[in-house]
């Protein structure tokens, strides 16, 4: 007897197992289903700002592109110096959709400091502060290994 498993449970299980948040996203990039349903603290704050989040969804948009091109997973980081990483979907050789997993930061030395920088430079825009950064600055962290690629 085949057990039928929803697609939360899928992103659900992969958060618990990688820590991560993970996406699923349709062929226009338009997120269908994400676990857990909102980012990070980190990019919850930095959304805030309008022009960061503008830079996100740019960054987002060029992965997709890229996968959609090389049909091939692809790692990237995010304008703020986070890991991500999108794989193409197939059903039957067909492309229809994509997987997003990130928000992580790497272990290396210096790493969390170059992220709180790039995130500072949105702060003048008067969305969030040094204060609200410090708090919002908990982020996943990957050994320096892994994030090599």
């Amino acid at each position: 007897m085949k057990r039928e498993i929803d697609i939360e449970t899928v992103l659900r299980e992969l958060y618990e197992v990688s820590g991560c948040r993970v996406s699923i996203h349709d062929t226009e990039y338009t997120e269908i289903a994400a676990y857990p349903s909102e980012g990070s603290p980190f990019c919850r704050l930095i959304h805030t700002s309008p022009t960061a989040y503008l830079s996100c969804v740019r960054c987002d948009t060029e992965a997709l592109s890229t996968v959609r091109k090389s049909e091939e997973p692809y790692v990237y980081r995010c304008p703020q110096g986070l890991h991500e990483a999108v794989a193409p979907l197939y059903h039957s050789g067909v492309l229809t959709g994509y997987l997003m997993i990130g928000q992580m930061a790497d272990s290396a030395p210096g790493e969390k400091e170059d992220i709180f920088r790039r995130a500072m430079a949105y702060a003048g825009d008067g969305h969030f502060s040094e204060e609200d950064m410090r708090y919002g600055n908990r982020v996943m962290i990957i050994s320096s290994r892994v994030a090599e690629y």
